[in-house]
């Protein structure tokens, strides 16, 4: 007798799935095991495979010794030449040197130093700053360097007829006028000791109108030239919050980014660098601009004038 093939397949079907609940009734798919379940887990299988013995291997051949080469010496940077240092230099001293490189310079800076030449020490640590392609470290070096001699060294410029007239312009809303009128004098004094009295600086300070129902304008920042076609700095704006860095940190970073920006389109020296953290905007005109750099602004935004004709007389005698 033949068993129907619907009835093989029902007896099929019941049977795995009889085998199937027995054998998953008391697991658990759901819920993670715990630690112990684990390690129990763990060393059951450990013991259903012993893992293999450890096979002795022969040991490596030795290999034939080698002298050790000693690591290559470090080659100095090449010293630049003191020159006369009894004559009285120039703010471009020491600038044809700059193929030299960076190390040269401080090295040079540092044996100046030492030997109490601190006004040409001081000329070395500016190369530094503005006639050579340093890192962090090099230019915080530098700049420490040019702090501390500063102090010491007296001014440039001596004579008041040979200042660059230099103006300083800030608009602003009226509702900062108050607060940037106290920093004027300071501002002022900071220019002219930071570009060693080569510059005579003047403040333009206007007032923007508020407009009913627009958002405050901008403070905007920049510097220029006297005279009807007066050069200027790029301008920068800063929109000035309660809550921000104060007012006159954000003024000095506005002219230093704007020497910066007038600064880079000369081919002559390496721009000054982007602040750091640890930089205040205020001793960056002093640090991260050399008197050199204020001497090139100087230069860029210098306008010839023009020469008025004199008359010419001339005078004809007739023969007779």
């Amino acid at each position: 007798m033949r068993i129907p093939w619907y009835l093989v397949v029902l007896i099929a079907t019941a049977v795995f799935g009889c085998a199937l609940w027995l054998g998953v009734r008391h697991k658990d798919f759901i819920i993670a095991p715990d630690d112990q379940a684990i390690a129990q887990s763990v060393s059951e299988w450990k013991r259903k495979h012993p893992s293999l013995p450890q096979r002795k291997r022969a040991l490596p051949s030795p290999k034939p010794a080698t002298k050790t080469k000693a690591p290559p010496e470090k080659l100095s940077a090449p010293q630049i030449p003191l020159g006369q240092l009894e004559t009285f230099p120039s703010l471009e001293h020491f600038r044809e040197h700059r193929d030299y490189g960076t190390h040269s310079y401080i090295q040079l800076a540092i044996r100046l130093e030492s030997s109490g030449k601190l006004d040409h020490a001081l000329l070395a640590w500016e190369r530094v700053i503005d006639s050579s392609d340093t890192n962090a470290a090099q230019s915080l070096q530098a700049s420490k360097a040019i702090t501390k001699l500063q102090v010491a060294q007296p001014i440039w410029n001596t004579d008041p007829e040979n200042n660059f007239d230099l103006i300083l312009h800030i608009n602003t809303p009226t509702e900062h006028k108050t607060q940037i009128s106290a920093l004027l004098g300071q501002l002022s004094d900071d220019i002219r000791d930071a570009s060693s009295y080569q510059v005579a600086p003047q403040i333009l300070l206007k007032t923007t109108p508020q407009r009913d129902g627009y958002p405050s304008p901008p403070i905007r920042v920049w510097l220029s030239s006297t005279g009807k076609q007066a050069k200027e700095t790029p301008q920068l704006t800063l929109h000035f919050n309660e809550g921000e860095a104060p007012l006159g940190e954000q003024l000095y970073m506005a002219i230093y980014r704007s020497i910066s920006g007038q600064l880079q389109q000369s081919s002559e020296l390496m721009p000054p660098a982007t602040l750091s953290a640890t930089e205040t905007p205020r001793e960056s005109l002093t640090t991260n601009l050399t008197r050199l750099h204020w001497k090139e602004l100087c230069k860029s935004l210098h306008v010839e004038q023009e020469k008025v004709p004199r008359a010419v007389i001339i005078i004809e005698e007739r023969s007779e």
